[in-house]
């Protein structure tokens, strides 16, 4: 299976409407949620203190800083960026498939994929008429 080549990078005019989008979306998300809460007469909401406002807190704060500390920190080969990431990805995963495999083999004496084959083959020996 022939490779193909990695798309080119976005050029810098839509990387920065992409971010102009996504802004604009985040604050009218945060302005209606305040709207509704204001509207309503919801009390009891304006503190962080309460674990239901918290949670989300940490949450929301753990995420941006795993956004930020990835657009700051992580390293992207060149040319290639997120193609060439992915594939390191695929292959990582191979080699961690590969020593369960092993692993199974080496608890129960048996590999899970011998068995598989030979219950295909005895499905394909059931329905051969002699």
């Amino acid at each position: 299976m022939a490779a193909h080549p990695p798309p080119p990078p976005p050029d810098r005019r839509t990387i920065i409407g992409d971010a102009i989008i996504t802004a604009s979306i985040f604050i009218q998300l945060v302005i209606s949620t305040e709207l509704t809460i204001q509207w309503n007469y919801v009390q009891g909401v304006q503190s962080i203190l309460p674990v239901g406002q918290l949670i989300p807190f940490c949450l929301g704060v753990g995420a941006l800083v795993k956004v930020v500390w990835g657009a700051l920190f992580e390293e992207q080969e060149e040319g290639c960026g997120l193609a060439c990431r992915e594939a390191k990805r695929k292959e990582e995963w191979k080699e961690v498939a590969r020593l369960f495999f092993e692993l199974v083999e080496r608890r129960s004496g048996m590999s899970p994929r011998v068995d598989e084959e030979q219950k295909g083959k005895d499905n394909v020996d059931e329905n051969v008429d002699v």
